[in-house]
């Protein structure tokens, strides 16, 4: 019964404390938010679905084994259009980077 009316009395008294952050906490935190923001709008958005279906995520680095020209290659392949010109170059570039023997 003690124990009931501690209890009680410990949730009626408010404790107001501040808790200080630094710089970098805080700029993190409105980094977060914001991608939060931008990804709502992304998945909301009506124009580029083309892209999204290549890139859901937002503000997302890239991770894995492959180095940044292979992955401009390869982004490259996913959304240039037919042409000769743009076949051409990107066919230039797989040459440059090893590509068929690094992917086999």
């Amino acid at each position: 019964m003690m124990a009931g009316k501690m209890a009680k009395k410990a949730t009626q008294n408010h404790v107001n404390f501040t808790v200080h952050l630094s710089k970098s906490e805080a700029k993190s935190i409105v980094k977060q938010k914001l991608k939060e923001e931008w990804q709502k709008r992304w998945d909301g958005e009506r124009k580029g679905r083309w892209f999204y279906r290549i890139k859901k995520a937002v503000g997302k680095r890239r991770t894995g084994r492959r180095s940044r020209k292979e992955e401009r290659v390869i982004r490259r392949l996913r959304t240039y259009s037919s042409s000769e010109d743009a076949g051409s170059s990107v066919l230039d570039q797989l040459k440059l980077i090893n590509f068929d023997q690094r992917f086999r």
